[in-house]
């Protein structure tokens, strides 16, 4: 939501580990079934899985695969008297700067009764402070099997099996990184990027890069991205080209500069819409449309779709007013839903499915002279309003 002050977008609060800091944490689950599919909760932008630690749980973790470690919040972990076996030095993107990360010991992790792992390495951060998570997990927690993360199914899959070298949309991976990474076409420029589950923001490019590239218009100053060690100015823009992956293309895509970083960085919206199936065994990876298509609230299996006088687009078809099972939503074109829930006539609070870091503003309908709904206008608690007329 739009307001007058610069906005700070933590994008990607998770820790991308340095090269000269990953340490291996390979890991071995014993896979009790054929196929596992695991719900993945999307509600951050993230796709995050519950777990049980040492037979306790479940905890919320998010599955990273822009992240070469795992990590485990650092009261969970006192909470559970996990063993502290060493300190490892931790790096984040766009800086030189480093802490030091207690590693502990896990003694087992089990998912959904099909997925059993022992001995586990987990370095600890204060990751409650930034999120409401209790951990996460690397891209490469599940390498010895076949992975697919389907965002509009809201499933995580994980199955015996491997991807065709010269299959059709089938890229290789780089070998050399603990974070997914592979090589993309920006507009004609081939370049490296990373994919990073972790990040609930879009295309995001190095600002040393925007000589090199076109855009519709000058990009404008959009706010701060926060990593869990530095902040970063960012630039909004649409580019003038296409972005491929693999055999996917999109055209025209808007695009964020972030000064500082020095790779391209793929996030939720780049890919809620896909389907990513990894291939840590062979370094292989695959991006298509997920089975289920664009899901728009009237598309949904589960849905009853209701009308009111609320319902519609705002602000050009930004935003989105729904019903499902009588219960009203909003939702950004590109964005999760979040619940409205009545304080008194016209006026609403909004109410994510998980607690989230920043404010969420209070929603009042405008009306004319008519008693017509003519937008809907967003209530800060600093005073703050931000008005969206209904298309």
């Amino acid at each position: 939501m739009q307001v007058n002050t610069l906005r700070i977008h933590i994008s990607i609060l998770l820790v991308i580990l340095l090269p000269n800091y990953i340490l291996s944490q390979d890991t071995e689950f014993n896979l009790v079934k054929k196929e596992v599919h695991i719900p993945i909760d999307l509600s951050t932008q993230r796709p995050i899985i519950a777990l049980n630690i040492n037979g306790k749980g479940p905890y919320k973790f998010i599955f990273d695969t822009g992240a070469g470690r795992n990590f485990i919040d650092e009261e969970l972990s006192k909470e559970l008297k996990l063993e502290v076996i060493g300190k490892d030095s931790i790096g984040s993107p766009g800086t030189n700067r480093q802490v030091m990360s207690n590693r502990v010991l896990v003694s087992q992790i089990s998912i959904t009764n099909a997925l059993t792992s022992k001995g586990i390495n987990m370095n600890t951060m204060p990751l409650r402070k930034m999120l409401p998570v209790d951990g996460v997990i690397g891209g490469f927690f599940f390498k010895n099997y076949l992975l697919s993360i389907d965002y509009p199914k809201s499933i995580l899959k994980i199955t015996q099996g491997e991807l065709k070298k010269n299959a059709d949309g089938v890229i290789p991976f780089s070998k050399d990184s603990r974070i997914l990474s592979t090589e993309i076409s920006i507009a004609g420029n081939r370049l490296e990027a990373h994919l990073d589950s972790g990040n609930s923001g879009n295309i995001d490019i190095p600002f040393s890069l925007k000589d090199k590239l076109e855009f519709v218009k000058e990009p404008i100053e959009d706010g701060i991205i926060r990593t869990s060690l530095a902040s970063h100015k960012r630039w909004k823009a649409t580019l003038k080209g296409d972005v491929v992956i693999g055999n996917m293309v999109y055209k025209s895509p808007e695009v964020n500069l972030i000064e500082g970083f020095e790779f391209v960085n793929l996030g939720f919206l780049f890919f809620n819409q896909s389907q990513i199936t990894i291939d840590g065994l062979n370094n292989l990876l695959k991006i298509e449309r997920s089975s289920s298509g664009i899901r728009e609230p009237e598309d949904l299996a589960v849905t009853k779709v209701e009308s009111n006088e609320y319902v519609g687009w705002y602000g050009g078809q930004v935003r989105r007013v729904f019903l499902e099972d009588g219960q009203m939503y909003l939702k950004r074109k590109e964005g999760p839903k979040i619940k409205l829930e009545p304080i008194k006539k016209d006026y609403y609070k909004m109410k994510f499915s998980m607690p989230t870091a920043n404010e969420l503003p209070d929603v009042r309908f405008e009306r004319n002279s008519n008693q017509e709904i003519t937008g809907i206008t967003f209530v800060f608690s600093n005073g703050k309003e931000d008005f969206s007329k209904k298309d």
